[in-house]
């Protein structure tokens, strides 16, 4: 008998109003997530992906609503549960850790106040109590000398040590879920692959959910056991991560990849291709693939009908109107 998911979201749509009207950055958004299980969310800026963690976290801006099928987590109805208790969630059942830990690191506080403050706020005892979990904290992500560095100020540790300790802050009071909502992005190369060889670990022993988001397939690849690709609010691709990254059955999903140095989605040319144009506001009429201004496949049909979700394989959907061979490149884009 397959255990019931941790987290689990139907339908999930977030609008925003402002002046110039109705925006719908979220739409009809649906997956499960099982213990244990990473599940890599990936888009642009502008996708959704991160406003979808918002909502789930119920951070959402202000003058945005959001209206869901079904929104639970390890039994509790997200859409139900009051601010006390979405905060004693966010850290004993939720963490969250962000791409820059300097904006969300206090930088008058010390390292150990900062970590000590969640544990005492949390789990309560004495702060003889909070101090050792501070520590054996640090130690368990990696930081080399943890009792010394509860006395330093942020400012004062590199930036990946800064995001290690975002890591054990997020970690100290057991949480079943952690999101990483772009944790390397401001990271450079060889600092990112330890953060995620760290994540990696850590859900290992841990048996952590983890949901990595992330403009980047590669970082996706590196962690994810499934793949959400999203654009236009929506999920336009969803599956096994491996699957979808070698194999991609969307459009978008695809010139993503063809944006990233070392796939293998065009073995014609080492040349790397950009997508053209940007990501759209969604507002006023959005009937039809909110791609087809970008997509090189582009028929009629997307601009006349919604596509829909179809099924690729068992757990592997794909939304658009054609499979791969059934798509024209447009002569415009034909390559020379």
């Amino acid at each position: 008998m397959t255990a019931a998911p941790l987290l689990r979201l139907r339908s999930l749509h977030v609008e925003i109003r402002n002046e110039a009207g109705r925006v719908h950055p979220v739409r009809g958004v649906s997956f499960d997530l099982h213990a244990g299980e990473t599940l890599g969310i990936a888009g642009e800026s502008g996708s959704g992906k991160s406003l979808t963690l918002m909502a789930l976290l119920g951070l959402l801006p202000r003058g945005a609503t959001l209206r869901a099928d079904q929104m639970t987590f390890d039994g509790a109805d997200l859409t139900k549960i009051g601010a006390a208790q979405m905060r004693r969630l966010m850290a004993t059942g939720i963490a969250t850790i962000f791409q820059d830990p300097m904006t969300c690191l206090n930088p008058v506080l010390k390292i150990g106040s900062l970590l000590e403050e969640v544990y005492l706020c949390h789990r309560g005892g004495t702060r003889k109590a909070a101090t050792a979990r501070a520590v054996e904290m640090l130690e368990r992500v990696g930081i080399a000398n943890a009792a010394d560095r509860l006395g330093q100020y942020p400012h004062e540790l590199s930036g990946g040590l800064r995001q290690r300790v975002m890591i054990a802050m997020a970690l100290m009071c057991e949480p079943k879920l952690l999101i990483a909502d772009e944790p390397t992005t401001a990271l450079d190369v060889t600092v990112q692959a330890g953060i995620l060889n760290l994540l990696d670990q850590l859900q290992r022993d841990l048996g952590l959910a983890i949901i990595l988001v992330s403009h980047d397939l590669g970082v996706i690849g590196r962690l994810s056991h499934r793949v959400a690709v999203m654009y236009g609010g929506q999920i336009v691709e969803t599956g096994p991560a491996r699957s979808v990254l070698q194999a991609p059955q969307h459009p978008y999903t695809e010139a993503l990849l063809r944006c990233i140095p070392g796939m293998k989605v065009n073995p014609q040319s080492a040349r790397l291709t950009p997508i053209p144009g940007q990501v759209g506001v969604m507002s006023g009429d959005l009937s039809g693939c909110q791609f087809r201004d970008r997509c090189r496949f582009a028929q009629s049909r997307c601009t006349e009908a919604d596509p829909p979700l179809t099924e690729i394989a068992s757990t592997w959907r794909s939304r658009c109107h054609f499979l791969p061979d059934e798509r024209l490149v447009k002569p415009e884009e034909t390559p020379a």
